[in-house]
């Protein structure tokens, strides 16, 4: 891992919200990290294609991108939240591009994405598929390409369990705050930060830890064959092995900022 212009810090927030460039509520954002990582994705010269690993929800961080004329594509296992990502689109006249998928086996071919991020969604796993799922997040980025992926803190003093168990995990995992840099050894890092966040809602107070990384891929490992021809495509080109699509049995998707 390369680590030229590493901004590490303690952030403190107490919640919340930021928007640069809506006028209305349906520009804003809640996943408020990910404006960072556009600025950055915005810098860049490759073509303006994201992957967002973890895609569900109601409130779907896609359609950031999506408004800054990016081409979106999203994976998600939870069929629920395929749903509701699928509602919001119809609502907002959006085609946010989502698949049913596994971010520890993207359906996609090696280096079909300029930006890729995985935002609060794999924590849920294992340390050993967190790691799989960033080899990943590795083998789909083109070179040069940037990546933003956050994981939770050992600092967060709440330690959340599943009510049914998720992926083979029973609980989120909890990194040490260097303990992810192993996972960057083919990066350049940067961008590092923690977060250190109290939230407030109907009025209980939660406190949550965060690290954020924003990294570019600075080298490519073997090439993984996905696919048996090869070609230069105008859009990525999904893997349409249904293996490769995996049902989640849990509800529970995970809040904050």
């Amino acid at each position: 891992m390369r680590s030229k212009q590493t901004n590490y810090q303690l952030s403190f927030f107490c919640l919340v919200h930021a928007d640069n460039r809506g006028q209305n509520m349906r520009n804003i954002v809640w996943a408020t990290p990910l404006y960072k990582f556009l600025r950055h994705c915005n810098s860049s010269s490759l073509e303006k294609t994201v992957l967002d690993c973890g895609a569900g929800g109601d409130r779907p961080p896609l359609q950031l991108f999506y408004e800054y004329g990016y081409r979106t594509y999203g994976v998600e296992v939870d069929e629920r939240a395929i749903e509701e990502v699928k509602n919001f689109c119809r609502k907002n006249n959006m085609d946010l591009n989502m698949l049913k998928g596994d971010m520890r086996r993207v359906p996609f071919r090696d280096e079909s994405f300029g930006f890729v991020y995985s935002f609060n969604a794999i924590i849920f796993m294992t340390k050993k598929d967190i790691a799989v799922a960033m080899k990943e997040i590795e083998r789909v980025l083109k070179p040069s390409g940037l990546c933003f992926v956050n994981f939770l803190s050992v600092d967060e003093p709440q330690r959340d369990t599943f009510c049914k168990p998720f992926l083979g995990s029973k609980g989120f995992s909890y990194y040490e705050d260097d303990e992810p840099d192993s996972y960057f050894r083919n990066f350049e890092v940067i961008h590092k930060e923690k977060r250190m966040l109290e939230r407030k809602t109907d009025g209980k107070k939660t406190k949550q830890a965060y690290i954020d990384y924003i990294a570019k891929k600075v080298s490519t490992t073997s090439p993984k064959k996905v696919m048996s021809v090869c070609q230069t495509l105008s859009s990525p080109e999904v893997d349409v092995n249904p293996s490769r699509n995996i049902s989640a049995n849990v509800s529970k998707k995970r809040g904050g900022v």
